[in-house]
């Protein structure tokens, strides 16, 4: 923790310093679900919208973590990102997509580093998913944000 030196200003870096970033936050779904869509979709059939709302750190950093167990019913790609809506918003993109290909089910994991985000604004970070072709099957999936200083 910083200390002030006797006669030193007080900045407002200097006081989110001090601030606390909070906890780490998640929320799972280990319902099974599916999609055939070939853009991201918050929706998955039989299954509910994985979502996490959380406040943004002093720093507007956050570390946006996704996981998931897929599967596809052909040779083809199934996909998981996430979106970001509040004061900031952020579409799904592939550079952030964690993925599997075929009829072999995998877990993946992707860290996505948010910066810019409003200090204390509220968020809204929702998993999506897609399929290149095929159907994508999704048995696990979690999404967590975990504060980041600066």
């Amino acid at each position: 923790m910083p200390a002030a030196a006797a006669g030193q200003g007080v900045t407002a870096a200097f006081l989110n310093a001090l601030a606390p970033l909070g906890e780490a936050q998640s929320a799972t779904n280990l319902t099974a679900g599916t999609t055939t869509s070939t853009s991201y979709t918050d929706t998955l059939t039989s299954s509910t919208t994985v979502t996490l709302n959380f406040t943004a750190p002093p720093s507007g950093s956050v570390a946006i973590i996704i996981r998931a167990s897929m599967v596809n019913s052909a040779g083809n790609y199934t996909a998981a990102a996430f979106r970001l809506s509040g004061a900031t918003t952020r579409v799904s993109s592939d550079s952030d997509q964690i993925f599997t290909h075929g009829t072999d089910e995998n877990t993946d994991e992707s860290t996505t580093i948010v910066t810019g985000l409003t200090a204390g604004g509220s968020y809204t970070a929702t998993m999506q998913h897609k399929v290149t072709a095929g159907t994508g099957t999704y048995n696990f999936r979690r999404i967590t944000m975990r504060p980041i200083g600066g």
